[in-house]
Order: C-alpha cells, then sequence, then structure tokens
C-alpha cells in the first residue's frame, strides 16, 4: 500500500485554528446569500409548508444523496415511505430500519437545530444510522466514538492510497469536546451579530468535524447532517429549502479533493470555505427549479410580488 503521508492540518501546532480569507471568500459567500434569498423569497411565495410535496422531493434527494456519497444505493420506495411517516403522513410502503435511522438523524439535525448538541446526541446519531450494529457485511460499533485507528484509503485493489490519517483514537475524545465548544459559542443567536458568517461556519464545522472523523463508520453522513444544523441555525427555519447533499454528490470527486486538500493543508480553509459556498449556490440554483416546476404543476401562474430581506439583500 502506497502511503502519501505528509503533515497535516491536525498535527500543525495551530491546529485547531482554522481561518479563511474574507476579501476572497466574500463574493461567493454574497452571491450564495443572494440564492438562498430568491429560494426563500420563492418559498414564501407559494407558502411551501402547505406545499408538502416541495419538502418531501428535497427531503428525499437528501437521504439518497448523503447516502450514495457513501456508494449506498437506498430503495427509494423505502425513502418515501420513510419520510411520509417522519413527516407526519399517512405512509404504506415498505420499511426498511437504516433509511429510517438515516431520515431520523437529517430529521433531527434540522428540526432540532435549537437543542444543544453534544457528544452523546452525535454517538445517537450515528447509531441510528447502524440499524443492529452493521454496515454492510461487516459490524461496525455504534454508539461511541472509535477505538482505533481510521485511515482514509483509495485506490484499486493492490494499488491502494492512504489519502488521510486521522488523529489517533486516544485524542478523539478531546478533540471533540474542543470541536462541540466551539460549534456552541458559535452558534448565531437572535438578536446578535452572529461571530462568523453562516455558510462559513457550516463549512468550517464540516472539516473540522471530518477531520477527527471520531466514528468507526458513518461520519459522512453525520458531518452532512451537521452542516444541515448549522444552516438551520444560520437562518433559524427547519424548512427544508434544499439539497446541499446533491449537489456534492454531483461533484463527488471534487467535493472529497477539496476535503483532502484542507486536511493537509496549514490552517487556512479560504479555498474550501470559497469551494463550500459555490456548491451551496448551485444548491439553492437546482431548488429554484423545484419551486419553480411545483408552481407550474400547482398552475399557479405567476408568484405574486415577494420582496425578502436577507443579510442585507433585497430580492424581488
Amino acid at each position: 500500500m502506497v502511503s502519501t503521508r505528509r503533515l497535516y492540518v491536525w498535527q500543525r501546532s495551530s491546529w485547531p485554528a482554522l481561518t479563511f480569507d474574507h476579501q476572497r471568500v466574500g463574493p461567493a459567500l454574497a452571491h450564495a446569500r443572494r440564492l438562498q434569498g430568491v429560494v426563500e423569497g420563492k418559498a414564501l411565495a407559494i407558502g411551501i409548508e402547505r406545499d408538502g410535496q416541495v419538502a418531501r422531493e428535497l427531503m428525499e434527494d437528501e437521504v439518497i444523496s448523503t447516502a450514495a456519497i457513501q456508494g449506498e444505493r437506498l430503495d427509494l420506495a423505502a425513502v418515501r415511505s420513510s419520510v411520509l411517516r417522519q413527516l407526519g403522513l399517512d405512509a404504506t410502503g415498505p420499511r426498511d430500519r437504516q433509511v429510517e435511522g438515516l431520515v431520523e438523524v437529517l430529521d433531527d439535525a434540522m428540526n432540532g437545530f435549537a437543542a444543544p448538541l453534544d457528544g452523546e446526541r452525535l454517538q445517537r446519531w450515528q447509531s441510528a444510522l447502524f440499524a443492529g450494529g452493521a454496515g454492510g457485511t461487516r459490524p461496525v460499533a455504534v454508539g461511541r466514538y472509535r477505538s482505533g485507528p481510521m485511515q482514509i484509503v483509495t485506490g484499486l485493489p493492490g494499488h491502494e492510497v492512504v489519502s488521510y490519517d486521522a488523529p489517533p483514537s486516544r485524542r478523539v475524545a478531546k478533540e471533540m469536546d474542543r470541536f462541540l465548544a466551539w460549534f456552541a459559542k458559535t452558534t448565531p443567536v437572535p438578536g446578535r451579530l452572529p461571530p462568523l458568517d453562516g455558510l462559513a461556519r457550516a463549512a468550517l464545522a464540516h472539516l473540522w468535524y471530518e477531520t477527527i472523523h471520531p466514528f468507526e463508520d458513518g461520519n459522512g453522513r453525520v458531518g452532512r447532517a451537521l452542516v444541515d444544523m448549522a444552516l438551520a441555525q444560520d437562518h433559524r427555519v427547519a424548512v427544508r429549502l434544499y439539497s446541499l447533499s446533491r449537489q456534492l454528490l454531483a461533484s463527488r470527486k471534487d467535493y472529497y479533493d477539496a476535503l483532502n486538500a484542507a486536511q493537509r493543508g496549514n490552517g487556512d480553509a479560504t479555498d474550501w470555505v470559497l469551494w463550500f459556498a459555490q456548491q451551496f449556490a448551485l444548491a439553492c440554483e437546482r431548488s429554484i427549479q423545484v419551486i419553480d416546476r411545483a408552481i407550474e404543476k400547482a398552475g399557479a401562474g405567476r408568484i405574486r410580488r415577494v420582496t425578502v430581506h436577507f443579510s442585507g439583500d433585497t430580492v424581488v
């Protein structure tokens, strides 16, 4: 097995400080915010809480896509019935324990965004992903941080490459305590100026968590649920208006490459935050298309004029 070993960001004396260049990232964040405002304006115009089809479609997208990023194909009928049940609607479709666990995790991340995030809650999320303690054909340690080393290995059999080594297990609990303290400290509070742009915070949270890689399995799905939670905290709305995981799936190779580059960097996460903001903008563009299709199907005709004030921008 070939090792591409070099100093990782968690091995540097500056860790866990993650920084980014606000001037370089600013235009991409502003563009993403404008598109987010368009999504919210359209959602408000049609009353998305009354159009359950849009919410269900976006939730199904998120569930299927976040699993597909890990190479797992979920049964669409099982996903649809599980999402319906989670939304409190009648469902007669098939049940799949692992699908329902993933739906519960994503729903808790969104609807429970105001509740404190701690290690026990993350462990419950990870446990829900592996019904019966199984991950595919092998047993998985669930509901606790990993007790062994963690490597990310890529490449064909016989030509594997170690693309990443996570911190040793003896450091995981302390690393997670520091991460969770930062996550709590930077959580936006209504009526106060946020300490950090919400999109940038979601990007840094995902990078930091994935760098620790605290569980034996399920880190990617839990990490993307963390992004959902951070974004819900940012605009204080539990309604899902976009599927970021679908966009990450469409850019899967670039997603892993961008994460890996940041994990091998010096703590300057500018390129990662910039890439994340661009993907968020693309996710918003697709969401606009989803809502527009819903409007057409409903025969809503022209959207009434709506003005939304969002982060200093006015969207009409």
